[in-house]
């Protein structure tokens, strides 16, 4: 078996949707009896001596002048070309830097840089590097190009960060991209790297403990789990919505989130009294509330194709389903088309007419339920199974 190292963010704990997808890998990687080594954001957590820990990065501007200076010089170094931009060098020197301490004292055969951060796969090029014998892959669950990260200076930043990534992939031994970015990736790079491709999906579907809700009786109960940022998956319809919808029958509706939107959950909470707001907890305690919970509530990006990880992670539960889309196109509409307990709701109609179809869908839905078994064998490719399988393959 192979010894592997895995670069993630926040890690431990409260993990971020990325490093709870690096968690799933790693398990699985465990499993099939690799040894694994994780260096990952340190945090609170006690940590086992297989996680390695490193300081995330910081950096605050108080002061206007301060801040309108660092966009400047951004801007500028966009102008020039240069990658160094896209990046923290003290947090690719911390990376790289216990990437070489563990090599040292356990030779290492494969190094899986999870993207994003961008630090994860500029460190595992440098160590290629040095050490060409090395195993590289970059796992991207997330695409700049596919519209995650762009900023007001879009076409200047994705044309460094192709740049960028033109050098890194050189050095890859494994480029690995999700399903929903696969059509990008290869208009992109088209097949100068094809060989070195391999379509993956969101590793998250994974076993949960049997449905239990626990709700009030006569009380619905629903649940929206993970990030919520006015650019990206604003709240702002759900919460019209649910204002109505207090109206017609009583609920509980829990938010366990974070992002910028919470000041105005907590706004409405205070006139609709069914919202809990629970803030970004464990794993653990996640999955225990939506054990409890008879609907499972998801919002679409606005902006690009990326598959919010936690819609992956709500199909592991057999739960019903009601999904706000954002876009035309919204590609989790090709993921729930096919589930049967699984509501759409566009965002651009008016909330009247959504909230006549979330009371009809609670009515035939509550208490319904499908079994992991067959979730599994029509969504494998997000099973950390099926990654660890192209990340150990020789092909």
């Amino acid at each position: 078996m192979s010894h592997i190292v895995v670069l993630s963010t926040y890690f431990l704990g409260a993990a971020s949707a990325n490093g709870i997808c690096a968690r799933n890998i790693v398990k699985e990687l465990e499993f099939q009896g690799h040894e694994v080594d994780v260096i990952c954001y340190e945090n609170q957590v006690d940590k086992t001596n297989n996680i390695h820990t490193i300081k995330p990065p910081f950096q605050q501007y108080n002061h206007e002048i301060l801040k309108l200076g660092n966009k400047i010089s951004k801007f500028l170094k966009l102008l020039l070309g240069q990658t160094k931009i896209l990046y923290s060098k003290d947090l690719v020197a911390q990376y790289y830097d216990t990437l070489s301490n563990i090599n040292k004292s356990n030779n290492i055969d494969t190094v899986i840089a999870m993207f994003f951060p961008i630090e994860a796969p500029q460190a595992l090029y440098l160590l290629k590097k040095n050490h060409p014998l090395i195993v590289s892959i970059i796992y991207e669950l997330d695409s700049i190009s596919d519209g995650v990260g762009s900023n007001g200076f879009q076409y200047l930043f994705n044309s460094v960060y192709r740049k960028w990534l033109y050098r890194i992939y050189s050095f890859m031994d494994k480029i690995f991209i999700m399903k929903s970015h696969e059509e990008i990736w290869r208009k992109v790079f088209e097949n100068r790297y094809r060989v070195k491709l391999r379509v993956v999906d969101i590793p998250v579907l994974t076993p949960k403990p049997s449905s239990n809700p626990k709700s009030r009786e006569s009380v619905i109960s629903f649940i929206y789990a993970g990030l919520i940022e006015k650019r990206y998956r604003s709240p702002h319809y759900l919460l019209s919505l649910l204002y109505e919808l207090n109206k017609k029958m009583e609920f509980d509706f829990f938010f366990f989130s974070k992002g910028d939107c919470e000041h105005e959950i907590e706004i409405a909470s205070k006139s609709i009294k069914g919202i809990k707001q629970k803030g970004y907890v464990n794993q653990d305690v996640l999955d225990e509330a939506i054990i409890n919970t008879n609907f499972l509530v998801s919002i679409g990006n606005s902006l690009s194709r990326s598959v919010p990880s936690k819609l992956i992670t709500y199909l592991s539960y057999g739960k019903p389903i009601i999904h706000f889309s954002s876009q035309k196109d919204d590609v989790c509409i090709e993921y729930l088309k096919d589930y049967p307990f699984a509501l759409l709701i566009d965002q651009t109609v008016p909330i009247e007419e959504s909230l006549n179809k979330i009371c009809d869908f609670v009515r035939i839905a509550n208490n319904k339920s499908i079994s992991f078994e067959i979730i599994k064998r029509a969504y494998y490719i997000n099973t950390p199974e099926f990654s660890v399988k192209s990340i150990v393959s020789d092909e």
